[in-house]
């Protein structure tokens, strides 16, 4: 009786008896090696989460950092919108001239913008304001201090009659 097979039926019949045989090697070795020795299954990496809402938490609590993220976000709106015109309290607060403005404008092809900016000036300390008080200035403010409660006594004394 002469069989002939086919290769690929051949090439199936020993790939199932290489399995088998190797399903059986694998249990016949796990049966026989002792516990201690036997191979811990990996555990899985877990990778460390990168939390960036609490980095820039931690970053937003230093006022450079706040001060220099707002002075960007300015400078990069007045670079990409055009019809973005700056407060003068914006250009104050970031020490921001209409110079610097307009050049940026001028390089995008824009027309300059005109931004009125008050005078800044220092007020008077209140140190300096209680040396220039003098006898004269403290006797006319109690005299109008003494006139302004007495219209309110007034005024009081008129409504308490109304009613």
């Amino acid at each position: 009786m002469n069989i002939t097979m086919s290769s690929s039926v051949l090439t199936l019949v020993c790939r199932k008896m290489l399995e088998f045989f190797f399903s059986f090697y694998m249990k016949l070795t796990a049966m026989l090696t002792p516990l201690s020795k036997r191979r811990q299954p990996a555990q899985p990496q877990t990778k460390k989460k990168y939390d960036s809402a609490a980095k820039m938490r931690e970053k937003r609590k230093d006022p450079a950092y706040v001060f220099k993220q707002e002075y960007l976000r300015t400078m990069l709106r007045i670079q990409k919108e055009r019809e973005y015109k700056p407060t003068h309290s914006t250009l104050t607060k970031y020490q921001i001239t209409l110079k610097e403005i307009n050049e940026i404008r001028a390089k995008q092809g824009w027309d300059p913008i005109h931004v009125f900016v008050p005078k800044q000036f220092t007020p008077t300390p209140g140190n300096v304001i209680q040396a220039e008080i003098t006898a004269e200035t403290k006797l006319a403010l109690s005299k109008y201090a003494e006139e302004q409660r007495l219209r309110i006594v007034e005024k009081k004394g008129a409504v308490d009659a109304y009613q």
